[in-house]
């Protein structure tokens, strides 16, 4: 996105053969990041979800250490939300990542004998068979960096969705799961905005 220091990718798989393969666990980011500054130890914050319970949506900062690892796993937003970012303190200046998919996911994490830190997504649970010439698209995720701290990168963040992504805040593309949910009584009809809105987070 120019102008910005966000880029948005994906992964596109494609059968080129001549029989079905089937995909299982696909991957849609796999990357190594700030190799020096891991040396030095970072943090790592992400978000917890969306459900109706207290601690809901905090955020959460661990140490990074030279043996550090953690795979999440969930379905955004009710576990966790899609939403991570690696921070160097002493340098102030860190990465970010997130994705758009509402599906359940799985997110392998953690430092590589102390020299560099590796994220990588897959689709968890997620199997599909392509005849030949098929092919399919993941889903997207987004990665950027910042300096300063996180008031600067939650800026930034907004600037790049204002200029790049309004036009696709409607419920025509926003937050369509592909699977069926329920909206019901008392969840929408009663009560104040903050507990419908903590119902349609958790469905």
């Amino acid at each position: 996105h120019p102008g910005t220091a966000v880029v948005r990718e994906w992964t596109t798989y494609e059968n080129a053969g001549t029989q079905d393969i089937t995909f299982s666990a696909a991957g849609f980011l796999d990357m190594l990041l700030m190799s020096e500054d891991c040396k030095a130890g970072l943090t790592f914050s992400h978000f917890t979800g969306g459900k109706a319970y207290d601690g809901a949506q905090r955020l959460i900062t661990e140490k990074v250490t030279s043996n550090y690892t953690n795979t999440f796993a969930g379905t955004a937003s009710s576990d966790h939300l899609p939403f991570m970012i690696l921070y160097d303190d002493a340098a102030r200046h860190g990465i970010f990542f997130g994705w758009d998919y509402l599906g359940p996911w799985a997110a392998s994490l953690g430092a590589t004998e102390g020299a560099s830190f590796q994220c990588r997504l897959v689709l968890a649970g997620y199997t599909r068979t392509l005849k030949p010439g098929e092919r399919f698209d993941t889903p997207r995720v987004f990665t950027g960096c910042f300096t300063g701290d996180l008031d600067d990168m939650g800026n930034q963040v907004l600037d790049w969705q204002y200029q790049y992504l309004w036009e696709h805040k409607h419920t025509a593309y926003f937050a369509q799961p592909q699977y069926a949910v329920d909206w019901p009584p008392p969840w929408v009809s009663t009560g104040g905005g903050e507990e419908n809105w903590g119902c349609r987070l958790a469905l």
